[in-house]
């Protein structure tokens, strides 16, 4: 399995690395100038982990673009932010079973659980 992480931090970066070692996964880490849209496409990951400082664009752009896609709509996306309303920001992928919003700091715990879904108990809550 492919996770793509778009995160920032090379610190950040590491970390999730280190939690996600049991995982056996394979890390596409695009750069901060790429286009993830187009990478997202080509590489077709099984997970997406997005930070909103990542990219020029606007997350909830980034986001739009992927779920209005019928080749990216059923990948989970992990999308972390620093805003304290994230919820009320993107009312509209709260709903989505496939989008986890995270609010930083965030609990590895919860981090891992959300891994585990999509990856473990995939048939549960991800659509084929």
């Amino acid at each position: 399995m492919k996770l793509m992480i778009c995160e920032q931090d090379p610190q950040q970066i590491q970390l999730i690395k280190n939690v996600l070692n049991n995982y056996k996964f394979k890390h596409i880490i695009p750069k901060k100038d790429g286009d993830v849209y187009k990478m997202v496409v080509d590489q077709k990951p099984s997970i997406i982990i997005f930070n909103e400082k990542f990219h020029k664009e606007t997350g909830e752009a980034l986001l739009n673009q992927l779920r209005s896609n019928p080749q990216t709509d059923n990948i989970p996306i992990i999308y972390i932010s620093s805003d304290l309303d994230l919820n009320e920001k993107l009312k509209r992928f709260s709903n989505d079973s496939l989008v986890q919003l995270l609010s930083e700091p965030y609990r590895l715990k919860f981090f891992r659980h959300y891994i585990d879904r999509w990856t473990t108990f995939r048939s549960l809550y991800v659509k084929q």
